[in-house]
């Protein structure tokens, strides 16, 4: 039997289709993985946006076979003015995004990978050793065995990270709390986002009949209040489909968003490199995206595998920012909500948005490129693969940058080659290829991080006005 290139230790959405893309190259793969029953939130929501991604991924078939579609209703209470209630949308077809059933996608995706020619392997994965390239695994028997492979990959998601990875940034420790309930009665086409004293309630209809209620919750009050005296306490707080109901919660597992920094060795990917808050809905989305990625780097080393330091480096900062950007759209929602200062849950999540804030920069009247950048390898993800191109050290974080945004570092130095007012930078880049179709206001956004960053500064001196530049969007 052919050895494996890859060891995929994990075979939830990330591992599957990550073991799915590389069989679909003819590299030799084995999925390791026990199957367990999930014990909250059975299904999950993506957004309609992840259309082309799914079109990308070769899944967009799959969703379509198994009616994996969102509600027809959408519903949120947040921050409210005067009169405490949900509003409600009505979702067009194209709108409604994806509903999945989560014991349903994980098997299809399994087979799926299975299909592609990857090896699956029913067993529980003990250690990861980066230095050794090597798996301990305890089979069905009770026997351990040890596989190796050139790649090692850890997708056993946020729990199974720490086998091989350590926490490097947390938001406030979080619990799911979720009660199964057998008649949703009239929510039962509407999901529902509102916000309590307690965390935030997600009322989410289920494919099979009945719904999903899950309160998210501060970890430390769940411990000294008790998980259900406090669901209990959200449910009679809420105003939405979730007051109709008596049920408790019947499961609880943890939910914090955690970014992990893998050991030398390992790759990481889905929750085990990144796991982000519930509130953005798109953790599956976040694990597809992982693995598209993933498999760029692997593709990467098995070619040359000299740039494996390059390419872990890659991964790794791929996932910080990823993680981080959630991060920040998740906290500016938690900023939103003002109605209870006092409450545990939000007190935590008010502390941390600062630190996650991007400062507003405002723009001097005359830019001008910074002089003297270093010049710094990157890799960029390109065909299927990463290559390495040449970047700029920003000057005031260090970091490497191809481009920022759609805009490339290049276009940006020769748009402020010249000192100019933003209404000169525009109409310079018209002129140039790849930044003729941005908006002023992109623009304007893009040529503020610029400057936040170093890549240009202000200019002291006077210059003549230029005349105003019609600059839109083609």
């Amino acid at each position: 039997m052919k050895p494996p290139d890859v060891l995929i230790a994990g075979a939830g959405p990330a591992g599957s289709l990550l073991a799915i893309l590389l069989g679909r190259d003819g590299i030799a793969v084995t999925l390791i993985d026990r199957p367990h029953p999930r014990q909250h939130m059975p299904e999950e929501t993506i957004p309609a946006a992840a259309g082309p991604v799914l079109e990308r991924l070769g899944l967009k078939g799959l969703f379509a076979r198994e009616h994996f579609f969102g509600t027809p209703r959408r519903g949120v209470c947040w921050n409210p003015g005067a009169e405490l209630k949900v509003s409600c949308s009505s979702m067009a077809p194209a709108d409604r995004g994806f509903k999945v059933l989560r014991e349903v996608l994980d098997h299809e995706l399994r087979v799926m990978a299975v299909e592609s020619g990857a090896k699956l392997l029913d067993a529980t994965v003990q250690s990861i050793d980066g230095a050794t390239q090597s798996v301990r695994l305890r089979l069905t028997t009770g026997r351990e065995q040890v596989l190796q492979a050139p790649i090692i990959v850890n997708a056993l998601g946020a729990r199974g990270a720490r086998l091989s990875a350590r926490v490097c940034e947390s938001l406030p420790a979080a619990l799911a709390l979720t009660a199964h309930i057998d008649d949703a009665g009239a929510g039962a086409d509407i999901t529902v986002v509102e916000a309590v004293r307690e965390g935030w309630l997600w009322w989410m209809p289920r494919a099979i009949g009945g719904s999903v209620l899950t309160l998210m919750a501060d970890a430390d009050e769940v411990r000294q209040v008790g998980a259900k005296a406090l669901f209990e306490c959200a449910r009679r707080g809420s105003c939405g489909p979730a007051q109709q109901v008596t049920n408790t919660c019947d499961s609880g597992t943890a939910a914090t968003p955690e970014l992990f920094e893998p050991a030398d060795g390992v790759l990481h990917c889905g929750d085990a490199a990144a796991s982000i808050d519930p509130l953005s809905s798109q953790g599956l989305l976040k694990a597809m995206i992982s693995a598209e990625r993933t498999a760029a780097a692997i593709r990467t080393l098995l070619s040359t595998a000299t740039l494996r330091p390059a390419v872990e480096s890659h991964l790794r900062s791929f996932h910080s920012g990823m993680w981080k950007t959630h991060a920040q759209e998740t906290l500016d929602w938690y900023g939103r909500e003002q109605r209870f200062p006092e409450a545990p849950f939000w007190i935590a999540r008010h502390a941390v948005l600062p630190r996650y804030t991007t400062p507003s920069v405002q723009l001097p009247s005359v830019l001008v490129r910074r002089e003297r950048l270093i010049p710094a390898p990157i890799l960029i993800c390109e065909g299927g693969t990463l290559r390495e191109r040449t970047g700029y050290l920003a000057p005031h974080t260090g970091e490497a940058f191809h481009q920022l945004g759609p805009l490339s570092i290049d276009n940006l130095l020769r748009m402020t080659e010249i000192p100019g007012r933003f209404e000169d930078v525009c109409r310079r880049a018209l002129g140039l290829q790849g930044t003729c179709l941005h908006s002023e206001g992109e623009l304007r956004g893009l040529l503020a991080e610029a400057f936040r960053l170093g890549f240009v500064e202000s200019f002291r001196a006077e210059i003549p006005r230029a005349p105003s530049v019609r600059h839109t969007m083609q």
